[in-house]
């Protein structure tokens, strides 16, 4: 992945794998209030996005707390938009999270054969570090669902004047603790009030029909890939 990485004879880092495979674009510079930072001589100054200059790439490291990694790329202004003809070498495939999966995960698999056959003193430790990534993308993409559909949910229910009640907070570290509704003690909350036998299926049809759209589809279905390539990589490390 990222051969041109390594091209100059550097280590690829995390520093030096963002720069590679984001792909940029030119805008102006802008201050806190979004207003246009001019020079002296009244040109906007033009700059590069993501900016990786304003990261902080020691305070972040290997990228294991994802607060910090998070709110130092935030910095940047990375959107996460990629040029997987730079992720990855002969790149033909169509430009979609499935086809990045599954050629990643061929190339997991063929990286951990590579590092157990060589003997590689480090196997273990970097072929664990990728399974917890894996487990951290999905667990974030997990994390990022339910906080926008208990926010839509709160939106929608509270104008109608329904109390939402939510299960207790879900653990995935290194990913922040989460809530989901709790669809069951939602409705037998709500039971007695006027008119809401009515709305019982509006509420246990929501998250289904959230989970079904435009970007919470794509991130429903991230998850699913991700998961399972992290099962098909740490299978691949129980054969070898």
């Amino acid at each position: 992945m990222a051969p041109g990485c390594t091209d100059a004879g550097t280590i690829c880092n995390l520093e030096a794998f963002m720069r590679e495979i984001s792909k940029t674009k030119k805008d102006v510079q802008r201050d806190a209030n979004k207003k246009i930072i001019k020079t002296p001589d009244g040109k906007p100054i033009i700059i590069q996005i993501p900016e990786f200059d304003k990261v902080d790439w020691a305070l972040i490291g290997e990228g294991a707390d994802l607060s910090v990694f998070s709110a130092e790329i935030d910095k940047s202004g990375f959107s996460g938009k990629v040029d997987n003809m730079k992720m990855f070498k002969g790149w033909d495939q169509k430009d979609n999270f499935e086809s990045v999966m599954t050629l990643a995960e061929d190339i997991g698999k063929k990286a951990i054969a590579k590092l157990k056959a060589n003997k590689n003193a480090n196997a273990d430790d970097r072929i664990n570090k990728t399974l917890a990534a894996l487990k951290a993308h999905a667990d974030a993409r997990r994390y990022d669902v339910a906080q926008k559909i208990v926010e839509k949910f709160e939106t929608e229910m509270k104008a109608k004047g329904i109390s939402v009640v939510y299960t207790d907070p879900i653990e995935r570290p290194p990913v922040p603790g989460y809530r989901k509704i709790d669809t069951d003690k939602t409705i037998s909350e709500n039971m007695d009030k006027v008119g809401f036998s009515k709305m019982e299926k509006v509420v246990r049809d929501f998250v289904k029909k959230y989970n079904s759209a435009g970007t919470s589809l794509s991130h429903v279905e991230a998850i699913a890939q991700t998961q399972g390539m992290h099962d098909h990589l740490a299978e691949a490390c129980k054969r070898n």
